[in-house]
């Protein structure tokens, strides 16, 4: 049996948000998954918080208030902030392997009116942190706003879709063509990511750039692998990277059908002049 992977959820004073996602991530996914909470502060249970996931059958009641503990920090999988308080403040984490992301919800131990509307924001709040757990879990696709380029086997999209075809579709193998990338768009440790930077803003031909980008993802096709290019927006770099996948696999016999061919599958994708100069030159005889 594998071990099972360390979630700490982070908010300000460890008393609603991530309480309800620690309640729901062990109702959940506590055969894969075991979970911690903290907070920057430890301001104790709010009994709304404990009543609206009674409501939704969780038990929190007999959970503890707890300040981050840097040990639990540096040797959790994942961090996940609640808050952008906690974001914007979590300790420094030594540990490089770690991974953090932020999910923010409204803090509803804010929210103002009657108890009925109190707790329907509470309601609301809880609701949202289950869904995003149930998308982390994978029992709900997370919205797909990317495309299949072939056999469901090559997929393309934006750095923001990244995350969804990760979960969605399996995706092994990443390339990413940002030339402004630091980190891969969702540094999931299981997928090999390759970037191969390409400026977006410039006039002149990136010929060698756009060979080692087809070139990474057709290797990774004929390797069986699933695999994924983005830049930031899915348009001009991914639409050339399209472009020349389909030519170099044989599936569009000259740059114009391939062109329209990639804008069949994804109409964002926008080739810029410069970009068109690179595929003309990679592939001469099939204008």
């Amino acid at each position: 049996m594998m071990d099972k992977k360390l979630i700490y959820f982070l908010c300000t004073g460890n008393s609603c948000r991530s309480q309800i996602a620690d309640g729901y991530m062990n109702a959940l996914g506590s055969d894969r998954y075991k979970v911690e909470s903290a907070g920057l502060e430890a301001h104790g249970l709010n009994p709304r918080a404990v009543q609206v996931m009674k409501e939704a059958g969780v038990d929190i009641s007999k959970n503890s208030s707890n300040v981050i503990d840097p040990e639990i920090l540096n040797r959790a999988d994942y961090v996940i902030t609640l808050c952008g308080h906690a974001d914007e403040h979590c300790p420094v984490i030594s540990n490089k392997n770690v991974v953090k992301w932020h999910w923010g919800f409204d803090d509803p131990a804010k929210a103002t009116g009657s108890e009925e509307e109190i707790m329907e924001q509470f309601r609301k709040v809880r609701d949202d942190i289950k869904l995003r757990i149930e998308q982390f879990l994978g029992q709900m696709p997370i919205e797909k706003k990317y495309h299949a380029l072939h056999h469901n086997q090559i997929f393309m999209g934006a750095a923001t879709d990244v995350e969804a075809m990760v979960k969605n579709e399996g995706i092994e193998v990443v390339v990413d063509l940002r030339g402004e990338a630091i980190e891969c768009a969702y540094p999931e440790a299981k997928v090999e990511w390759i970037r191969i930077p390409l400026g977006d803003n410039t006039n002149q031909p990136q010929t060698e750039g756009f060979k080692q980008a087809i070139q990474a993802v057709t290797d990774a096709y004929h390797r069986n692998k699933k695999v994924a290019f983005h830049c930031a927006g899915g348009r001009g770099r991914t639409g050339a990277v399209a472009a020349g996948v389909l030519l170099q696999l044989g599936l569009a016999s000259n740059l114009i059908e391939a062109e329209a061919k990639a804008k069949s599958i994804r109409e964002i994708i926008d080739i810029k002049p410069s970009q068109k100069e690179s595929l003309s030159e990679l592939y001469p005889l099939v204008e």
